[in-house]
C-alpha cells in the first residue's frame, strides 16, 4: 500500500481513529482493547445502529465512560463469557445511542458473526489505519495510572478521616466529584411509544421537582426515542428521586415516563 493510499484510507476512517485515540490516550485503555471497541462499534453500524460511532463521540466524558463499560460487557459475551441477568441484560445507554433496543442476550446469541466481523475489521482495516497511533503507550499509561491511583488513595484516606454522620450527603457529593461510580447516580428513563420527551423537558422536570442542579447530563436519541439516560449530580439526588423504589412512574407534560436505576451487569 502506497503512502497516498494509506492517507486516503486513514481519512475515510477518521472517526475510527478519533475513537481509538480517545480510548488509548484519554481513557487509558490498552491498545488491543481500544481496537476491539472501535471494531465493535463499526460492527454495530453494520448491524443496523446507524452512525453509532458518530453519536457516541458526541457524548459527554461521563456518558462515554458508561458506554465504554457497556461495550466491554458486550465484548465479553462475544467472546463467549456467560452473563447473569434474568431480564436479558438490557443495555441502556447503548440502546439510546444506537437508536434500537440492544441487550447482552442479543450479542451472546450472535457472538459467532460478531466475533468474525470484529476480527476481520481489526485485521484488514484497523491494523493499517491505526499504524501511526499504536505506539508502545501501555507502559506510560500504567505509570500514569499508578501515580493517579496513589493520589486517589491518599485523597480517599483523608476524606474518610473527616467523615461524620451529620454530613453524609455532603460526603456523597464529594465522593462523586472524586470519581465514585457514576452508575450509582445514573437513571434510565423509558417513554410510552409515540410519546417521546425532549432532553429539555426532562431536565426542567427533574430540576424543578428535585432541586436546581439535580441534572448533570442527559442523552436522548435524536429520533423518536423510547429511552433516555440521565446522570444526576450526586447519589443523594438519585436516592431522592427513586425514594427506595425499583421503578417509578412520573407524568411530564401529560406523558407517562418510567424511571429506574442504571444497573451494572455481572
Amino acid at each position: 500500500m502506497t503512502g497516498i493510499m494509506l492517507a486516503e484510507l486513514q481519512a475515510f476512517h477518521e472517526i475510527d481513529r478519533r475513537a481509538y485515540a480517545l480510548f488509548a490516550y484519554q481513557l487509558g485503555l490498552n491498545c488491543y482493547t481500544s481496537k476491539k471497541i472501535v471494531a465493535f462499534w463499526y460492527w454495530l453500524e453494520t448491524a443496523g445502529c446507524k452512525n453509532f460511532a458518530h453519536n457516541a463521540l458526541r457524548l459527554s466524558p461521563g456518558m462515554l465512560q458508561l458506554l465504554v463499560m457497556e461495550s466491554t460487557w458486550c465484548l465479553n459475551c462475544v467472546d463467549g463469557l456467560p452473563f447473569y441477568d434474568s431480564g436479558g441484560g438490557d443495555l441502556l445507554l447503548m440502546s439510546v445511542v444506537g437508536g434500537k433496543h440492544l441487550s447482552l442476550e442479543f450479542f451472546y446469541k450472535n457472538k459467532g458473526i460478531a466475533k468474525k466481523g470484529i476480527s476481520i475489521f481489526i485485521r484488514d482495516v484497523l491494523d493499517r489505519v491505526l499504524s501511526d497511533l499504536t505506539q508502545p503507550i501501555d507502559a506510560q499509561i500504567q505509570e500514569d495510572n499508578g501515580s493517579n491511583s496513589q493520589i486517589a488513595m491518599e485523597n480517599s484516606q483523608e476524606d474518610n478521616g473527616n467523615q461524620s454522620q451529620g454530613n453524609r450527603e455532603a460526603t456523597e457529593a464529594n465522593e462523586d466529584l472524586h470519581g465514585a461510580s457514576q452508575t450509582d447516580r445514573t437513571l434510565f428513563v423509558t417513554f410510552s411509544r409515540g410519546h417521546p420527551i425532549t432532553k429539555q423537558q426532562l431536565a426542567e422536570f427533574f430540576n424543578r421537582r428535585f432541586g436546581q442542579g439535580c441534572v448533570q447530563d442527559i442523552v436522548v436519541n435524536d429520533g423518536e426515542s423510547l429511552y433516555a439516560v440521565v446522570i444526576v449530580s450526586s447519589r443523594s439526588y438519585a436516592k431522592r428521586i427513586l425514594a427506595g423504589n425499583r421503578l417509578l412512574q412520573f407524568n411530564i407534560h401529560g406523558k407517562d415516563v418510567r424511571v429506574r436505576q442504571y444497573t451494572q451487569k455481572t
